[in-house]
């Protein structure tokens, strides 16, 4: 009975704090079963301090164990956790990149459910990287770290959008903001994510190329029981009244 009041309160917390920073537009999970929600928006460098729990608002629901940010990897020089950059104009503070390519790790951990259930992640990243061309990132999910365990899991959706904000200086990159949605079929006991922004290579004018800079990063995750047909988080009559009108169909 302690930990379900905890939970509830931690819950109670969070909706009061739901329209934080940049986690926009999130799914509203967290009436179903095994809600779990963590932001980090690097508000301070926790590179020295692998894996760093979520430092970000609203504050991290996790009954399954401690988020954290795993790995920060670098594809050239110049890349660093910076506060502020003078050549990207924004109200933004506190991120990672450079002249160089940038790739974030995290682990959530899940509650590995029977086979009648699925799990499903929501995953959002706002991020400033090159504007040449249509997909500028790469977005990866697995149950593993090496990202080579990617068997029952779906794409349900993915939404790109670009920021209304300045471009950097050089114009050579803009803000994108990415929001995807994966099923895992087979719910697992941990999910890994990376997410990588791609820099503006160097030429010959621009001999450093542009910057990429990840700001934030928001993942949600639920667990749904598969007779949930209409997926409101209760397995009811109103899913039989689905099965009804659509019988024979």
């Amino acid at each position: 009975m302690k930990t379900k009041k905890i939970i509830f309160c931690a819950v109670s917390l969070f909706l009061a704090a739901v329209a934080a920073a940049d986690y926009n537009s999130p799914p509203a999970w967290n009436n179903f079963a095994d809600f779990t929600h963590q932001s980090w928006d690097f508000a301070s460098d926790q590179s020295e301090a692998l894996p760093a729990p979520p430092d970000g608002l609203p504050e991290w629901i996790n009954q399954f164990g401690t988020p954290g940010l795993t790995n920060i990897t670098y594809s050239t020089y110049m890349a660093y956790w910076v506060h502020q950059y003078s050549e990207i104009p924004t109200t933004r503070t506190g991120y990672y990149g450079g002249m160089a390519d940038t790739a974030l790790t995290f682990h959530v951990p899940l509650n590995n459910r029977s086979a009648n259930w699925r799990t499903d992640v929501w995953v959002q990243t706002t991020y400033f990287a090159r504007n040449d061309l249509p997909d500028n990132y790469l977005l990866e999910i697995s149950r593993n770290d090496s990202f080579t365990d990617t068997n029952d899991i779906i794409e349900k959706s993915l939404l790109f959008e670009q920021l209304p904000e300045p471009p950097g200086t050089s114009g050579l990159g803009l803000w994108y903001r990415v929001t995807a949605i994966y099923e895992f079929q087979i719910p697992p006991a941990d999910t890994y994510i990376r997410f990588t922004a791609y820099q503006y290579p160097p030429d010959a004018n621009h001999p450093v190329g542009g910057a990429t800079m990840i700001d934030q990063t928001d993942i949600d995750t639920r667990s749904v029981n598969i007779a949930d047909i209409n997926t409101d988080g209760i397995v009811n009559i109103g899913d039989m009244a689905v099965i009804a009108r659509n019988w024979l169909e």
